[in-house]
């Protein structure tokens, strides 16, 4: 007995015995990727505004070096600054950035973590000890002068100065008698020209005589200056 199935089963039989033929093949996979076929994949951006974010397609890796140091970056809505790969909020406060160094000028760095100093501007006016100064690679520079006054034929009870240098500032104080000899104490002074004054006063501090002298203090090079008084004791009044 013979039996005769349907055209529609026997073409699904054959399908099924054969394979279909117009089934879609599984693409081949790519023998030789494109550097940026590799690189998009593996979405190198780590989300760290303190790392550069590249590609390393012949390893197939990314690469997370640390960025710029302090390039402005944000923790929990605060502005910090990168420093090492790290978001540092600022813990430096430039108004407690001082080292007593008139001649140089405190800040925080870039991370905002430590205070920095440099150096302020040549001929920048200082002050520090006793007198004022010119700022000279960081330091106060002066020049100190030795005055020696020499004030006969008597020894007054007090000799004072008064020092201008150009628009610098003043100074101002009393000589000391050393040996018969009335000395001005080391001062700063700025290595511009400079004028001293030197007023011989008696026991009522009233000026006898007054001499000046003209001079340039030479910063690091002590150089001397000899001022004569020519005042004579009070005259006793005539009996």
């Amino acid at each position: 007995m013979k039996l005769y199935l349907p055209l529609a089963a026997v073409l699904a039989l054959a399908a099924t015995a054969c394979g279909d033929t117009n089934a879609t093949p599984d693409p081949e996979p790519d023998p030789d990727p494109s550097p940026e076929s590799i690189c998009e994949e593996l979405a190198c951006d780590d989300g760290n505004p303190c790392t550069t974010n590249a590609c390393d397609a012949e390893a197939a890796v990314c690469v997370h070096d640390p960025a710029l140091a302090g390039i402005p970056c944000e923790v929990d809505g605060n502005t910090g600054a990168c420093a090492d790969g790290v978001c540092v909020l600022p813990t430096c406060n430039e108004a407690d950035c001082i080292d007593r160094n008139p001649c140089t000028v405190g800040s925080c760095d870039p991370t905002g973590t430590e205070c920095i100093f440099e150096n302020a501007l040549d001929e920048t006016s200082c002050s520090q000890g006793r007198g004022f100064g010119s700022c000279l690679e960081g330091e106060c520079a002066a020049g100190d002068v030795d005055f020696e006054i020499t004030v006969g034929p008597f020894e007054p009870p007090r000799v004072t100065y008064f020092i201008t240098c150009d628009e610098s500032g003043s100074v101002a104080g009393d000589l000391e008698l050393v040996d018969g000899v009335w000395i001005l104490q080391p001062i700063l002074l700025p290595p511009t020209e400079c004028e001293a004054e030197f007023t011989v006063r008696d026991e009522n501090l009233d000026p006898l005589c007054v001499a000046t002298a003209g001079f340039i203090p030479t910063p690091g090079t002590p150089s001397s200056v000899l001022i004569v008084l020519g005042c004579q004791p009070p005259q006793e009044p005539p009996l």
